[in-house]
């Protein structure tokens, strides 16, 4: 266990070290706290458990990243990454929620969001809908265990 000397560092001295050879510092355990500010993003709500669209989404390589939905009758909508997939799913996961967000402040609703989404979007960087790949389920969490998380 690393043992420091918190404190101002002053002339003479060096910043704090552990005895481990590592850089510490208090800042670095401290609890962050987030405040919500109005007037940020408009976003689809991120669950439901009624009815959902979804689409299949995957790389240039063919991997499957996770899964593009919308709910059928709430304004819902998301990505869910395949857990087995790791890193580049949660990235995948962040450009499509930005997609999704992107319609939402053009007023579609979850369903034209889909469908838009569905028809050529994507990047190389977070994959391409999988052309005839649009299922039905009961809501957004049987699609969380179908993504194995």
């Amino acid at each position: 266990m690393a043992h420091l000397r918190y404190g101002p560092v002053t002339e003479g001295e060096e910043a704090p070290v552990s005895t481990d050879g590592g850089w510490d510092s208090p800042r670095l355990s401290e609890e962050l706290e987030f405040t919500l500010q109005p007037g940020g993003p408009r976003d689809y709500a991120g669950a439901t458990d009624g009815p959902i669209r979804y689409v299949s989404v995957a790389d240039g390589g063919g991997v499957l990243l996770g899964y593009l939905w919308a709910a059928q009758e709430e304004d819902a909508a998301g990505f869910v990454p395949r857990a087995a997939v790791g890193g580049d799913a949660m990235n995948a996961w962040v450009d499509w929620t930005m997609e999704l967000r992107a319609r939402k402040e053009r007023d579609l609703t979850p369903v034209q969001a889909l469908a838009e989404l569905s028809d050529g979007v994507g990047h190389a960087n977070y994959g391409w809908v999988v052309a005839g790949s649009e299922e039905s389920a009961t809501g957004s969490a049987a699609l969380q265990e179908l993504a194995g998380q």
